[in-house]
């Protein structure tokens, strides 16, 4: 019962630890506005296919520069400072969409990443959060902080969509009703979003300098000459090899689900999709803390491999099974099992590095395994147009396995002090 008690008021976490998780929760009910409203939508309106083409593209290679940006001067400028200048940034940019559709003023926003909204904020944003959560629990709990961290998230992204829901419905009224086509829901939605991050910022500002890098660390980092530069780009080429063959299954699994199912296979499809996401979302909460405590058992690489290797085989399997129970099964378990990885992973990539390389490990990584992340839909769509479609299907499945292979056998020994040290003390 005390165990209990002690898990739900969260007194294991520092001050700087609950002011992090609060940000990240309101700052999920924010991206949840603006993932109601679609940006895209409101850029069609004064742009052709191809503009909105070289607007995503520009907003990646924008965000790509902002990350590397960031991991070499988050530790001398400041952590929390960054933290604070890249929310109002994005706080701005949601300003902005409000205030109008000009592709020309939008464009700066687009390129420096700002808009890149997600539940985890642009990926410099997320390459701060992670490396400052670090130090607000003793390492044996870091992984345990993680895990609670996309709990929180995870709800506060569903409560975001739900919260959407009332502001689009009296705005569409609104409309319906003086007959004007103003998208004031929209415009509601956008503008609550800004506010929420202005809130976000707010509290990233009353952060404690302890989650900054120690003193002798403050400086710019050359990632090319981290002291742990062989694990750094190691452990992102074989985390971001992963990535490419998940998304060559992914491809692969839908090309292969529209070839093969009528139209009433594919609404039944849809309603398999449905019911996975809504369980998962569900389960998603005692599965990321079973992770914590599995990887605290049996070690982080273990655990981490186990879930990335098994998580897109569940996926695979929905190709030869029927649409309904058994297909909502194995969906359910790829996706919990793909969300489980994503602490163990931010976890074990924070322990392995020195304090002050933290920032830029999170930020190649992250970097890595969203750029060759990107190819993977195009190789399976590439492979699926010139060979039968199980051939993209079971090369994405082998090369899951040997990523995962290959990251047990090179990081099985590189692990956190604290493992270390609890093998020792077991010996």
């Amino acid at each position: 019962m005390r165990a209990g008690t002690r898990l739900l008021r969260l007194d294991w976490i520092d001050r700087d630890g609950k002011l992090l998780i609060l940000a990240g929760f309101v700052r999920a009910i924010a991206m949840g506005f603006v993932g109601v409203y679609s940006v895209s939508d409101l850029v069609e309106r004064g742009a052709s296919a191809t503009s909105q083409v070289a607007l995503l593209s520009i907003g990646g290679i924008g965000s790509i520069l902002l990350t590397l940006f960031v991991s070499i001067i988050a530790e001398k400028v400041g952590r929390r400072r960054l933290l604070v200048a890249l929310t109002l940034m994005s706080a701005t940019a949601v300003a902005a969409i409000v205030l109008t559709s000009n592709l020309l003023i939008l464009l700066p926003f687009v390129f420096i990443g700002a808009l890149s909204l997600g539940q985890s904020g642009p990926h410099a944003t997320q390459a701060l959060w992670e490396a400052c959560l670090t130090d607000t629990v003793p390492p044996h709990k870091r992984t345990d902080l993680y895990a609670v961290y996309h709990i929180v998230v995870g709800v506060a992204s569903i409560l975001g969509v739900l919260a959407a829901t009332p502001f689009l419905f009296f705005g569409a009224l609104f409309e319906v009703l003086s007959g004007r086509s103003e998208v004031f829901g929209d415009k509601a939605l956008l503008i609550a979003s800004a506010l929420l991050l202005l809130v976000v910022a707010f509290l990233y500002s009353r952060v404690s300098s302890g989650v900054e890098a120690p003193a002798e660390a403050r400086k710019p980092v050359n990632p090319f000459k981290l002291p742990s530069r062989r694990v750094v780009f190691t452990l992102t080429g074989l985390l971001s090899l992963n990535s490419l063959a998940v998304g060559m299954l992914f491809t692969s699994v839908s090309i292969h689900s529209s070839i093969n199912w009528s139209e009433e296979g594919r609404m039944e499809m849809l309603f398999t999709n449905l019911s996975a996401a809504f369980l998962s979302g569900v389960l998603g909460v005692p599965a990321l803390w079973l992770a914590a405590k599995i990887a605290t058992r049996f070690g982080l690489v273990k655990t981490l491999v186990f879930t990335q290797m098994l998580s897109p085989l569940f996926f695979i399997s929905t190709v030869f099974v029927p649409l309904g129970g058994l297909g909502v099964l194995l969906l359910v378990m790829y996706y919990i099992l793909g969300l489980m990885s994503v602490p163990l992973r931010a976890s074990y990539i924070m322990g392995v590095v020195a304090p002050g390389e933290r920032v830029a490990m999170a930020g190649i990584v992250i970097l890595g395994m969203s750029f060759l992340g990107m190819f993977g839909p195009m190789f399976g769509g590439l492979l699926a147009a010139i060979v039968p479609i199980a051939i993209p299907l079971f090369a994405g499945a082998a090369l899951v396995i040997v990523a995962n292979a290959a990251l047990y056998r090179i990081f099985r020994n590189v692990r956190p002090p604290e493992e270390m040290e609890r093998a020792a003390s077991d010996t």
